[in-house]
């Protein structure tokens, strides 16, 4: 009878330990974050300095990883094996960052919003959720793209309208600021090394607040 209690009590401790164990490792387990998006996002420095800046804020283990296509605009994205890419590498978050390669071509704001529509419904089953980015601007034969405000003010009422967060960078800081710190190359479509480390650590400072603070 003695023997069968201390059998019992030692049976309690195993699986006592056991759940212990279970949960720490689902504490551990990383916050995945995965950014998509177009050249801004394919150079590496910006989503780099937004995955050091999310792990030196928030202290806690942090996987930051990024697909990037130079020219892309959403359609990219709603191709399914590019989406089957994504799905794959399971993230909780999903940053996203196109806009800019729309901004240069005719731009329909119902037919976009169409699109966001079919990229949130292709996505959202593989993340737990989406983090949309307005384009940071850009300018168009040495002048401000008059596309800048019509594309970012979509998308912000895009995501407003559908509850999903967004991180508006263009009305933030705008074009004209990245320009007149020299954080823009000469045709004023693409940013330097300082000008995308400055946007991924703004980047990675929304994040943290957001959902790791």
């Amino acid at each position: 009878m003695r023997w069968a209690k201390r059998h019992a009590t030692l049976i309690w401790v195993v699986l006592l330990v056991l759940v212990l164990l279970v949960c720490q490792a689902s504490s551990a387990a990383p916050f995945k974050v995965v950014h998509i998006g177009d050249s801004h996002v394919a150079g590496r420095t910006f989503p780099d300095a937004a995955g050091a800046t999310l792990r030196q804020l928030a202290g806690a283990d942090v996987s930051y990883r990024h697909l990037g296509k130079n020219g892309a605009t959403i359609d990219y994205f709603l191709d399914s094996r590019v989406a089957g890419r994504v799905a794959a590498m399971a993230p909780d978050l999903l940053v996203v960052s196109v806009g800019t390669n729309e901004s240069y071509g005719r731009f329909d704001p119902q037919v976009y919003v169409g699109k966001l529509e079919r990229f949130v419904a292709m996505y959202r089953g593989c993340c737990r959720e989406i983090l949309l980015t307005t384009l940071p601007g850009n300018y168009k034969h040495g002048r401000l793209n008059p596309l800048n405000s019509v594309v970012a003010d979509t998308q912000l009422w895009y995501a407003k309208s559908r509850g999903i967060p967004v991180w508006d960078v263009y009305h933030a800081v705008g074009p004209a600021y990245w320009r007149a710190n020299g954080m823009m190359d000469r045709l004023g479509v693409h940013f330097t090394g300082r000008g995308y480390a400055m946007q991924g650590r703004m980047l990675g400072q929304a994040i943290a607040r957001r959902w790791l603070l």
